[in-house]
């Protein structure tokens, strides 16, 4: 559900008219705003798998284009509410990537069930207490109302204006991705790997937003970005997972020698991502 792509694909990467574009990009916002509410309903449903990642994708997709405006005190208040809405979600997300890393583990490893069943009651018990507290953020009214202004503030903006914010800050956040990336070893620290997950993710959801204003060089990264992202996903996963069960029960060894394995595949994938990444910048 890209608004600025799908642009592009009905016009090429030239969009003639200027009010098409602020009129898709205010109709964006409006359409995230609308999924968002679906998926905050759908989570009452914990046989809807999709639901949380759905919602937390869609605030992140407002959360970007709400960065436009950075002066905005009405939008940044709108942008940090939906931020508290995306945290509180936190730890569901981590259970839920946990308890499908555990049933993968044990469906191969043929032990470890204790540690399933601990996951599984960790996250009914999280799934219930995030789902009252998120009732209580009355997050329906805040999408709706960021949405109206967001509608307001664009129409009352130039294309050019809103072209050179999107280029300016998608090369900020490129020099970021590259900062963190230029040290970086295979045998690094997850840590550092993570620090480069963020700044990856800045990049990717900016320019996906924006991709109807970026050069044809920023909008040809995504692609890059996209499976950058997910590689280093994988290895905050694993490492998450590890963090989950050692704080409270040991972990089977043959879980441990598993997850070694599929981190180093991960690392290795990112590694050569990586390189292909700098090296297209480089051409």
């Amino acid at each position: 559900m890209n608004f600025a792509v799908r642009i592009k694909s009905i016009g090429g990467m030239q969009v003639k008219s200027h009010n098409s574009v602020k009129q898709g990009l205010s109709d964006y916002f409006s359409t995230l705003s609308v999924a968002a509410s679906s998926a905050l309903n759908r989570l009452n449903f914990p046989s809807d798998q999709e639901a949380l990642h759905d919602f937390r994708i869609h605030l992140r997709s407002q959360r970007v284009l709400l960065n436009l405006f950075p002066h905005s005190r009405f939008l940044r208040k709108q942008r940090e509410q939906l931020h508290a809405a995306a945290a509180l979600t936190n730890s569901q997300r981590d259970l839920e990537v946990a308890v499908g890393l555990a049933k993968s583990l044990m469906a191969e490893t043929q032990v470890g069930q204790k540690q399933l069943l601990f996951l599984g009651e960790e996250l009914e018990a999280t799934r219930t207490k995030i789902a009252v507290d998120l009732q209580t953020m009355q997050l329906p009214h805040v999408f709706m109302s960021a949405s109206l202004y967001w509608g307001k503030k664009i129409s009352k903006q130039r294309k050019h204006v809103l072209q050179g914010r999107a280029r300016r800050c998608s090369r900020r956040l490129e020099k970021c991705v590259f900062k963190a990336a230029k040290d970086l070893q295979q045998t690094s620290p997850v840590y550092e790997w993570h620090y480069l997950r963020i700044c990856v993710k800045h990049l990717r959801y900016w320019n996906e937003g924006f991709s109807a204003f970026l050069t044809v060089r920023q909008y040809q990264q995504l692609p890059f970005l996209i499976q950058l992202q997910r590689c280093l996903g994988a290895v905050h996963d694993y490492d998450i997972f590890k963090q989950i069960i050692c704080s409270d029960m040991p972990m089977p060894d043959q879980w441990l020698v598993i997850l070694e394995r599929w981190q180093q595949h991960a690392l290795t994938d990112a590694s050569d991502l990586l390189m292909h990444f700098k090296k297209n910048d480089r051409t």
